[in-house]
C-alpha cells in the first residue's frame, strides 16, 4: 500500500466509511448528538469548511492554501469546543509524507478524542496516549 503524501490529502476525509459513526461519537466522545452530526458532515465533505469560523480564520491567515484535511481538524476542533490539533511525529515521516498522528487535543493524555492516522488514512475516536503505548516502534521519543 502507498502511504498518502499531504498532496494527496486533499480528498480523502470524504470518505464516510472511514470515520467514526455518529453514535460512536455521541457514546465514546460523550457529545451531543447534533454535534455529533456536524462533525460527521465535516468529516464526509457535506459541510463548507469556509462557514466554520475556525477553518475559516486559518485558510484567510494563510499565504498557501491548506489542505482541506487540515481545515477540517480545525472545524472538529472547533465544534468539539477544545484545545487545538497536534500532530504526533511518526519516525517515518520525511519532508514529502506524513505518517504520523492528527489529534484533537483534549488536555489529558489518555481520554478519548477524534484522532486522524494519515498512516491508515483512517478517522479513529483514540487517545494519543494509546497510539504511544500500542505502537512505541512508530513514533519519535
Amino acid at each position: 500500500m502507498r502511504h498518502k503524501t499531504k498532496n494527496d490529502i486533499d480528498t480523502c476525509y470524504y470518505n464516510a466509511r472511514r470515520s467514526p459513526s455518529v453514535n460512536a461519537m455521541v457514546k465514546y466522545l460523550g457529545l451531543e448528538r447534533e454535534t455529533a452530526l456536524a462533525i460527521k458532515r465535516v468529516l464526509t465533505g457535506r459541510t463548507d469548511l469556509m462557514t466554520v469560523e475556525s477553518a475559516r480564520k486559518r485558510q484567510l491567515e494563510a499565504y498557501n492554501p491548506h489542505e482541506p484535511l487540515t481545515l477540517a481538524l480545525e472545524a472538529v476542533n472547533e465544534l468539539m469546543e477544545l484545545y487545538g490539533v497536534e500532530y504526533i511525529a511518526s519516525r517515518a515521516d520525511t519532508m514529502h509524507e506524513v505518517q504520523g498522528v492528527e489529534y484533537i487535543n483534549n488536555g489529558d493524555t489518555y481520554n478519548l478524542t477524534m484522532t486522524y492516522d494519515y498512516r491508515d488514512d483512517l478517522w479513529r475516536i483514540s487517545s494519543w496516549g494509546n497510539y504511544i503505548e500500542l505502537e512505541p516502534e512508530r513514533f519519535k521519543d
